[in-house]
């Protein structure tokens, strides 16, 4: 109509802002300030607890802060050392008191655990085994085009094909714990 369009950087859907640009991107800025405002939060009420209590915890409510949309979206390969860095510095740092200089990856693998990059392919992979096992011919179909059309995602490119023609979700889960260790 007579309304004008107002031209934007940025736009939030979702809770995901979305940059404008020549591809799409995606800003983490407030997706980390969000998830350290979390992490101390937590940390304030919990100085004097078990580790592995304040480390369930910060799984239990900051990393769905962190890792929201994770399934959907493509984050750039700086974008995803950013916030798997935020991870490890602001929880397994800071409860296990490691220095910047050691490593946390195999103290992670060692409880169990998956590394921030492996929870978010674990999502990824678990939200594209539900498309394709699903019941409706739309979503199976979208899916299918998905699979053939060529990707720069840094997830995606990265991963073995095998994983998508994984019977279960127990067997995704435990590939990409194999590949993590």
């Amino acid at each position: 109509g007579q309304d004008h369009i107002q031209w934007v950087n940025s736009i939030k859907y979702l809770g995901v802002i979305m940059v404008s640009g020549k591809t799409l991107s995606f800003d983490i800025d407030p997706m980390l300030r969000s998830f350290y405002l979390s992490c101390n939060c937590i940390f304030s009420k919990t100085a004097k607890c078990d580790q592995l209590l304040q480390l369930r915890l910060q799984e239990t409510y900051c990393l769905p802060v962190i890792s929201y949309a994770a399934a959907v979206i493509s984050l750039s390969k700086s974008h995803l050392q950013r916030l798997n860095a935020g991870w490890n510095n602001s929880v397994y740092r800071r409860i296990f008191g490691f220095n910047k200089w050691n490593s946390v990856k195999s103290f992670i693998h060692g409880l169990g655990f998956l590394d921030l990059k492996h929870i978010f392919m674990l999502r990824k992979a678990k939200f594209f085994w539900k498309l394709r096992s699903s019941d409706s011919l739309l979503i199976s179909n979208l899916y299918h085009l998905f699979m053939y059309v060529d990707r720069n995602d840094i997830w995606f490119s990265s991963l073995d094909k095998n994983l998508f023609v994984l019977s279960n979700i127990h067997e995704i889960k435990k590939f990409i714990a194999n590949r993590f260790s």
